[in-house]
């Protein structure tokens, strides 16, 4: 995520430390791409770090810890449960119901947001790729 990077701590060039998913063991590798097996168990089972400058970090902080963000994760499961279970709609309050609409309408501003931002850097190209008079 660091430098508008979008694919994570795997992306990300400052990202030095991975972590074991079996035993969770953390260490530094020559390459973050081929750790190569658990120093702890031997296992493949591997998953990058963020690194100590990533804003995912602070999002996941606020989201741990704050009213908003415990609404937003459990407005997150309440939406894969509508999607993914037999869950019917009169089973979700009000409050729920509220959080799952400004779920949506967030992800459609982001949308938005991205679809202007590469609009306005086609145009910036097309600005920069004029033939020079």
């Amino acid at each position: 995520m660091c430098g508008e990077n979008e694919g994570g701590p795997e992306d990300c060039q400052d990202a030095r430390t991975v972590h074991c998913i079996e035993c969770k063991t953390e260490w530094q590798p020559d390459n973050t791409d081929f750790p190569g097996p658990c120093p702890s168990c031997g296992r493949q089972y591997t998953l990058v770090n963020r690194c100590d400058r990533c804003p995912k970090a602070e999002l996941d902080y606020r989201r741990a810890h704050s009213e908003a963000g415990n609404a937003l994760g459990c407005a997150i499961d309440l939406e894969w449960d509508v999607k993914h279970l037999a869950v019917d709609w009169s089973q979700i309050d009000e409050e729920s119901a509220t959080h799952l609409k400004i779920l949506e309408q967030e992800r459609e501003k982001r949308q938005e947001e991205l679809m202007k931002r590469a609009q306005d850097e086609r145009r910036i190209q097309e600005i920069h790729n004029r033939p020079k008079r």
